[in-house]
């Protein structure tokens, strides 16, 4: 088909599977049109390039980069950053950034879930693995510059943020066959992992979806993804020439004693691996741009301000004008009632933001406060 008729059908398949997740909002006064204002959703594709995830991947394998930012009344509210990798053996999706501004009070999690159900469905091939992987970390914000300090945007434990996770990506399991989802927390004892999973299907259990066979070696077994803590050891396995001697096993024993696992945070490492159920055979792509592009309009996005609404319309209006053509799909809301959506038109009560996954503010906590103990602290408070 040709790009106007991709765009079409692209537009087709977001309205039908996200307007149920998002509010319809009644038109404000200062909009002339009696029509209800549509929310904006930006997809943008880097062109693929050959990738190799592990040591041991083929020099075939390629990466592609996806940028989905999601606006309203001018203002952006949500933004994912989505790597997939492909080889022969798995189809494996890596949220490498997700944030929010708060400007719009959501259900975060129906809207961040069934952007990822319907992405997931797209990128997946019949009878071949997807894995889903993510690293749960608080920060105050990830794309949206300054969004922290806004006022609106709602913060959580690091705990919490796992938590927030884990629940999101329950809800998705039900595409998958026979899932295995994982859930990794350094420093963490088992009983303190069984609790974060109390609340989830059984599919869930300590570990992580890397673990078939144990006394293989981490280079050719763990991923290589960016800005990834798991990453950056490999890397120093690799500087240390212990390459051919460090399993999957050790690689996991060892992690935990790595810096920026010792301060008593918990961080999630977090996988689902599973053959989808019902994949489209429809891959849904946005505006497709060389990586240079991509990086200049990523860019813009982050070098905006969101720590006040009107510098927020002013960044979004700036990331607008950049857009190439095919990029934006408009997407009407069809969620009625949803307590948990209000505008925000000045600033009075904070917005919750539950969005989680590198976008909260970390929770100062000093370095003697293990992370069993951080749980304990937790347990009492239920």
């Amino acid at each position: 088909m040709d790009n106007s008729d991709a765009s079409r059908t692209f537009a087709s398949v977001w309205n039908r599977h996200l307007s149920n997740a998002l509010p319809r909002i009644p038109s404000q006064p200062e909009h002339k049109s009696s029509e209800q204002q549509p929310f904006v959703l930006h997809h943008l594709s880097a062109k693929p390039k050959k990738q190799a995830l592990t040591e041991s991947s083929s020099t075939s394998d390629t990466l592609t980069t996806h940028l989905l930012m999601l606006g309203y009344d001018g203002v952006y509210i949500l933004a994912l950053e989505l790597l997939v990798y492909r080889s022969a053996f798995y189809t494996t999706l890596f949220v490498s950034k997700a944030d929010s501004t708060g400007f719009l009070k959501l259900n975060i999690r129906l809207v961040i879930t069934s952007i990822l159900r319907t992405f997931i469905l797209s990128i997946s091939r019949k009878d071949i693995p997807t894995r889903i992987c993510l690293f749960a970390r608080a920060q105050p914000q990830y794309i949206f510059p300054d969004s922290g300090t806004n006022g609106f945007k709602h913060v959580l434990t690091d705990r919490q943020l796992t938590e927030w996770w884990i629940r999101a990506l329950d809800s998705l399991l039900c595409i998958f066959n026979n899932p295995k989802a994982r859930l990794h927390i350094p420093g963490a004892e088992k009983g303190d992992i069984k609790y974060v999973l109390r609340k989830v299907s059984s599919a869930w259990s300590a570990g992580h979806i890397f673990d078939a066979n144990l006394t293989e070696l981490a280079v050719n077994k763990i991923p290589n993804f960016p800005d990834d803590p798991k990453s950056r050891f490999i890397d120093s396995i690799s500087a240390e020439n212990r390459d051919s001697d460090t399993s999957v096993s050790q690689f996991f024993d060892e992690l935990q004693m790595r810096q920026e696992f010792r301060l008593g945070f918990v961080v999630g490492i977090i996988g689902v691996e599973g053959i989808i159920a019902n994949p489209t055979d429809l891959e849904l792509q946005g505006a497709i741009v060389e990586s240079k592009i991509y990086t200049r309009i990523h860019d813009a996005i982050v070098t905006g301000h969101y720590g006040n609404l009107k510098d927020a319309r002013n960044a979004t209006a700036a990331v607008y004008k950049v857009m190439p053509e095919g990029a934006m799909f408009e997407i009407k809301g069809s969620l009625e009632n949803d307590k948990e959506s209000k505008k925000v038109e000045a600033k009075k009560e904070p917005v919750v933001n539950v969005i989680g996954g590198m976008m909260v503010r970390k929770r100062a906590k000093p370095s003697h406060v293990s992370v069993s103990e951080e749980f304990k602290k937790a347990k009492t408070e239920v």
